[in-house]
């Protein structure tokens, strides 16, 4: 029979004794899961998964229970108030053998306010969901869903109790008063004023004055109809504005139908209660459970069956959220969710993030963007013509992103976004010389934009079976000069030594005055006095490819002034795939966990092994942080590019001083293909993106929450402040900086925003800077020497004290 209470916690179908079920508002941002295995001895509570949109405010959950056999028995269906909207929810198994999966949200209704309650009735032949939620306005809003459509959708049928005013918060249940399928039965808080109120059966439906039960009472009450009694009593308990918990029955066996007295229990500043009637067979069977949230705890309430019938406990319900410790993990939060996926991440001069994706459907002709306040989370949606997903993207100097490439009709599309305070515009310049699906776009020293990579549209080869599946190698390179547009193609030879793995490849700017390109298992130069190939190849010690599908992350690690040569690079590649064709990868494929650096500063040169991370994975990111370490999370543990199932939530920081790994806060929102991270200006972590179209199931959903992490610098202490410091810096100047604390400075860097996709972070550099003095409030910098060390643009300058804290980076123009 279908479940006709609403409350943030309920007992299910599954287990052999109906296992509770809890969701609630998690302090993380988002939603937590956490239920009760009413099989197992002592029935104690688990956590579940983390999911949902940030901001929500409280929730409503029902376990479904269609009145005819329905392969959505079991399912849970809950609903958010998330701000002035509604979001539905629904946890489900997507196939056979597959975990559940929480899908949503869909968002309806607006101009709510309050917390709303969600019943399954017994209308319809499936039972419909019905829905009663305050409005801000005043009175209560009632919507119901239509179950037996192929479609369900959310009708508002009105407002009704508006005599109430502004109402707080309500409860509902079905009844069977008013005969078959029974009144909707709905307790209402306004103020400190409990009232009841019913729906009649039809065909009226009309709705009866409010008549008020209680007094005295504060956030969420609980109401259920219990099998007590011959006619089955109404049970109500409120949280009491004083402290603790109430709870009066309605008599249905007496005529009049009285409220009983009310029973105090409990104590403590209580801000919801679920109340379940434990079914039989469950441990404790036939008593009330009262589930009650007590500031971040969640505590148990017992009313046993048996006379004197007295409310015990509080027991703990383990369904505390598991908390890092800052300091030395660092925190990650889901403060805000977007509106657009973060496949394509590019932080803007202005500190905002542009998100750009495909539209609804990778293969629409038109795109989708955003200008994301990664602070606030507010978002000026903006439309694109031709569709930039799978593009490259890199800042020119004056700040515009020049994207280059797309998807199908968009591949040989070129355009450039301009940031403008809390959003920007979007120019088409024309069209690249062919097709570039997946390239790699690079900021040169004079300023011009380097392009290869990409194919005509679509991937080259599957890794799952190693075949040739199209998409025409771009054995060319192409540059873009910001004056004067698009020069003519370049022969790029090294692309058909790499073939099928040269979409995306790893290119940096060397100080030695080359272009890196890495792509497969192989490194090559190309001189840019000459502009041409160098003779030398390297080899990598893994004989599985990095670049896409295999997708491993790269980085140039930190350029110091203070290492021998100044400015020495090295490259450094993590994880990937395990395999990489001829050997067909599968989901189950393990990733690797291996590293390997190349060091530009020793001779011979050559891939070198560098330490492991201690979790294998595909599909990563690599985050350049101000204290010179490595951040590195997402992917899967196994897989390979757009078919990986296996989630990694640990999240682990690399030392290039040390050569060491360390583990740190795991992540909470898995981040499969289509995911990005990247660098804030405040010094927190950004992770965005996981699209839907090319993550199979149980992850085939589109991810809008946007979820941030606090590195454990963050905890340290205060930061260093600057007040001021130049807008624009020459090659090689000094240049002065107003800290008041400059004397606890101990290092300073430029770092270069973001422009991340697809694994790799195509604008990202670390570039130290000298320390010429530090006096009292002030200090005196040496800027990089030239553009091979630091291409021209926009950089934020960092400030790091002893112990280890960067300040808010500042925006610099280099050059």
């Amino acid at each position: 029979m279908p479940y006709t209470q609403s409350g943030f916690a309920v007992q299910g179908a599954h287990g052999a004794h109906g296992n509770y079920e809890l969701v609630s508002p998690s302090a993380l941002g988002g939603l937590r899961h956490c239920w009760r295995n009413n099989d197992l001895p002592g029935a104690p509570w688990l956590l579940g998964d983390a999911f949902g949109s940030a901001g929500v405010d409280t929730v409503s959950l029902v376990a479904r229970s269609d009145q005819v056999p329905s392969v959505h028995n079991g399912n849970l269906e809950l609903v958010a108030r998330v701000g002035p909207r509604l979001a539905h929810y629904t946890r489900r198994v997507p196939g056979p053998g597959k975990p559940f999966v929480w899908f949503g949200p869909v968002h309806f209704a607006s101009g709510v306010a309050g917390h709303p309650a969600l019943i399954q009735s017994r209308f319809g032949t499936h039972g419909n969901l019905e829905l009663v939620v305050p409005t801000a306005s005043g009175g209560i809003s009632h919507y119901w869903c239509d179950n037996d459509q192929p479609h369900p959708h959310w009708i508002h049928t009105g407002v009704f109790a508006a005599g109430l005013g502004q109402v707080d918060a309500v409860a509902m249940i079905q009844s069977n008063y008013g005969g078959p399928p029974g009144n909707l039965e709905v307790i209402a808080r306004a103020g400190d004023v409990l009232s009841h109120m019913f729906r009649d059966v039809g065909p009226a439906f009309a709705w009866s004055p409010p008549q008020t039960v209680l007094t005295s009472a504060a956030g969420i009450p609980a109401f259920i109809q219990s099998r007590h009694g011959t006619k089955g009593n109404f049970e109500l308990v409120t949280p009491l504005a004083a402290s603790g918990l109430s709870h009066i029955t309605r008599d249905n066996d007496h005529p009049t139908t009285p409220w009983s007295p009310p029973v105090e229990f409990g104590s403590g500043t209580v801000s919801a209660v679920a109340l379940i009637h434990a079914r039989p067979g469950t441990p404790g069977a036939g008593s009330l459970d009262a589930i009650a949230r007590v500031g971040s705890n969640t505590v148990v309430y017992v009313r046993s069956q048996a006379p004197p019938h007295d409310w015990t406990g509080p027991a703990a319900a383990a369904c505390t959220e598991p908390l890092c410790n800052p300091v030395s993990q660092g925190e990650w939060r889901v403060p805000h969710s977007a509106g657009v996926v973060g496949i394509h991440t590019v932080l803007l001069r202005t500190g905002s993030v542009l998100f750009a994706s495909y539209k609804e459907h990778e293969d629409q002709a038109s795109g989708d963007s955003a200008v994301f306040n990664p602070v606030t989370g507010e978002e000026t949606r903006l439309a694109l013509a031709r569709n930039v997903f799978c593009c490259g993207h890199s800042t020119l100097d004056d700040g515009r992103v020049l994207v280059v490439g797309g998807n199908l009709g968009g591949a040989n599309a070129l355009h450039t976004f301009t940031p403008n305070g809390g959003g920007g515009q979007w120019q088409e310049l024309g069209n690249i010389s062919a097709g570039r699906w997946y390239p790699t776009v690079t900021t040169l020293p004079d300023g011009r934009i380097f392009i290869i990579g990409g194919t005509g549209g679509g991937p080259r080869v599957n890794p799952h079976s190693c075949q040739i599946t199209g998409g025409a190698i771009q054995a060319t390179y192409e540059i873009f000069n910001p004056a004067s547009g698009l020069e003519p193609p370049q022969p790029a030879p090294f692309m058909n030594e790499v073939d099928p793995y040269w979409l995306y490849p790893f290119v940096y700017v060397l100080p030695s005055g080359k272009l890196l390109i890495h792509a497969k298992t192989t490194t090559a130069f190309l001189d840019l006095s000459s502009f041409t190939f160098d003779a030398t190849r390297l080899s990598t010690l893994s004989q599985t490819a990095r670049t896409y599908p295999s997708e491993g992350t790269s980085v140039l690690l930190p350029l110091l002034p203070t290492s021998n040569p100044p400015y020495r690079a090295r490259v450094m590649l993590i994880g990937g795939a395990g395999v990489s064709c001829p050997t067909p990868a599968t989901d189950t494929t393990p990733a690797t966990a291996t590293c390997e650096v190349l060091d530009l500063g020793q001779a011979p040169l050559a891939w070198a092994p560098a330490p492991p991370m201690s979790h294998p994975r595909v599909m990563p990111d690599s985050v350049l942080l101000p204290d010179g370490t490595v951040l590195v999370m997402n992917g899967s543990s196994t897989g390979v590019a757009d078919n990986g199932i296996n989630p990694v939530f640990a999240v682990e920081r690399y030392d290039p001083s040390t050569d060491t790994w360390t583990a740190l806060c795991p992540m909470r929102v898995p981040r499969l293909y289509h995911a990005t991270a990247l660098l804030l200006p405040d010094g927190r972590v950004l992770t965005s993106g996981k699209d839907v179209e090319f993550n199979p199931h149980p992850f085939h959903y589109p991810e809008y929450r946007v979820e941030i992490y606090s590195p454990p610098y963050l905890f340290q202490g205060p930061r260093p402040n600057v007040t001021s410091a130049p807008d624009t810096v020459a090659y090689g100047a000094n240049f002065d900086v107003i800290a008041p604390d400059a004397g606890a400075v101990v290092s300073a860097a430029l770092i270069r925003p973001g422009a991340v996709t697809h694994s790799f972070n195509q604008e990202q550099r670390y570039v130290g800077l000298s320390i010429v003095t530090a006096q009292s409030g002030s200090l005196t910098l040496t800027a990089p020497p030239n553009a091979f060390v630091a291409p021209p643009g926009y950089y934020m300058l960092f400030l790091v004290n002893g112990n280890g804290v960067p300040s808010i980076g500042r925006f610099v123009k280099l050059g």
